[in-house]
């Protein structure tokens, strides 16, 4: 999961009305998750992709 994705997911903490019992999902679903994060090389695989 890109890392952009997790902060989004983060952000909507702020909209739940049982943030807490979100926080546990998003950390639920870190564990199954490889965090990928974003630089350059990132930006350039993206490009060639599109």
């Amino acid at each position: 999961m890109p890392v952009t994705v997790l902060g989004e997911l983060y952000c909507g903490l702020r909209k739940c009305n049982n943030p807490e019992k979100e926080r546990l999902k998003i950390s639920d679903l870190c564990e199954r998750c490889l965090i990928v994060g974003v630089d350059e090389g990132t930006a350039i695989r993206y490009a060639e992709i599109y």
